[in-house]
């Protein structure tokens, strides 16, 4: 919205988190208007509202008082939205239960976000809150009531529901027609083919220009974040992703050093380093081996 970056913000960090703190000390902070980014979805878009880095302090001020009353509350089987847990623990005691039962129940408020009465928002807000606090309430309220600004410049304003502020990936199973015989949470052909695209797109065999200490730098964070996602119950299901990988490795060795051209050079290089530093690439922590095609 303030077109302020993470990067701009943090050059001048004490004096406009002084500027928060001091607004919201007083009762004078007033949220910006929310910028409304419309993610495609079966059947629509979802919009979801994006802060300014500013407001997105002042609101995690907010949710960290709320979080130590609300959090005993909730249910165990709780899991969107708090600390502490992901849409992995969801999973993974969804995997637990369709050991112990053949049956699922799939439920959705449809529009939920859309629609939410503000009075009920509050109403709950209050009740965690301490009277001390009353405060916190009134922030809550005033997020609720802050614009939206659509893509095309126009604000609306609202009356109800709440802009989501993350996008949340729904992993529940539909009906088919079949049978359903078990429950395999490994990555979906969707997210593979959709990874496997961005995995072409860095050309690494084109980027003879770098070292391998550079290709590590930029590759592993990524592919680190999905070996913990997808891979934290079928890690196997990515196996041919992590061996194309290697394959476009073992290409941008073989034509960034001459000596290598040859395939059974190339291949002897490549199992010296893997054994020198078995760890250097993040994925070779569970794969290493190179298809014949490279």
């Amino acid at each position: 919205m303030d077109a302020v970056s993470t990067e701009v913000f943090e050059k001048d960090l004490k004096n406009n988190l002084y500027r928060i703190w001091n607004r919201m000390a007083s009762g004078t902070y007033f949220p910006p208007p929310v910028r409304a980014v419309e993610i495609p979805k079966k059947g629509g878009v979802r919009i979801l509202g994006v802060p300014t880095i500013g407001d997105r302090i002042a609101q995690t001020v907010v949710a960290r008082v709320l979080e130590r009353k609300a959090e005993p509350v909730f249910h165990p089987d709780s899991y969107g939205y708090r600390p502490g847990r992901s849409a992995i623990d969801a999973v993974g005691r969804c995997r637990e239960r369709c050991w112990k039962a053949g049956w699922v129940i799939d439920l959705d408020i449809r529009t939920f976000f859309d629609s939410v009465p503000w009075d009920l928002v509050l109403k709950a807000v209050a009740a965690h809150t301490d009277p001390s606090q009353s405060w916190v309430l009134l922030y809550v309220r005033r997020w609720l009531a802050a614009p939206l600004q659509l893509p095309d410049g126009t604000r609306r304003e609202r009356n109800r529901g709440t802009p989501q502020g993350s996008s949340s990936r729904r992993t529940a199973v539909r009906k088919d027609g079949g049978m359903f015989l078990s429950f395999m949470p490994a990555i979906s052909g969707e997210a593979l083919s959709r990874i496997s695209s961005e995995v072409r797109s860095w050309r690494l065999h084109h980027r003879t220009n770098l070292t391998e200490a550079d290709l590590a730098r930029v590759i592993n964070p990524i592919i680190r974040g999905w070996m913990a996602y997808y891979g934290a119950f079928y890690k196997s299901a990515l196996y041919p992703l992590l061996e194309r990988i290697n394959a476009y490795l073992m290409r941008w060795m073989r034509k960034k050093f001459k000596r290598l051209r040859g395939r059974k050079r190339a291949q002897s290089a490549w199992n010296q380093a893997v054994e020198r530093r078995p760890r250097f690439f993040a994925h070779w922590a569970w794969s290493t081996h190179v298809p014949r095609v490279w």
